[in-house]
């Protein structure tokens, strides 16, 4: 049985991420979310939630606080956003429980759950894939750290990736 889900996170390289301000999507209705998985709409200008399969070269980062608190500790209402680039290891949690043998170095796709947390999803591959796993911690290792799943974004899908996607 898979371990509980939590806001994805940058775990490992942080001192190589960092935060920059975006303006907020003004969609109707969305409210981004810590750990938000956040795509860069050129159109707009802003940075929204990303969908199911986020196109090449959009995603920006992580929501680092929910654009909701944004407008109220940021002076012009922007969002701070943790970039990632393709050495930023990310723990997201699955609904499916980690095996070192079965998942290490296997790209998977990524899902975002009813309660709004971002999670690696094992039924997407090949042309869904958006993640590489590099490691994890199973099930039952420990009191609130257990099905935690660490993973490297694929560059082709990073805005800040330096790759001409």
């Amino acid at each position: 049985m898979a371990g509980s889900e939590f806001p994805a996170y940058v775990a490992r390289n942080i001192e190589q991420s960092h935060v920059e301000e975006y303006a907020a999507s003004a969609v109707s209705g969305e409210v981004l979310l810590v750990g938000d998985l956040c795509i860069w709409d050129s159109g707009n200008g802003w940075v929204e939630r990303s969908g199911a399969d986020p196109s090449a070269g959009t995603i920006i980062g992580l929501a680092e606080v929910s654009s909701v608190a944004a407008r109220l500790i940021t002076p012009d209402n922007k969002i701070p956003i943790r970039t990632l680039d393709g050495n930023t290891v990310v723990a997201m949690s699955s609904t499916t429980d980690y095996v070192e043998a079965t998942h290490r170095f296997v790209e998977y796709g990524v899902t975002r759950s009813s309660a709004g947390r971002w999670q690696v999803d094992t039924g997407k591959t090949t042309t869904s894939a958006r993640v590489v796993v590099i490691g994890g911690i199973p099930q039952g290792f420990g009191p609130g750290q257990n099905n935690v799943w660490f993973v490297k974004f694929l560059a082709e899908f990073l805005a800040n990736d330096g790759i001409d996607s």
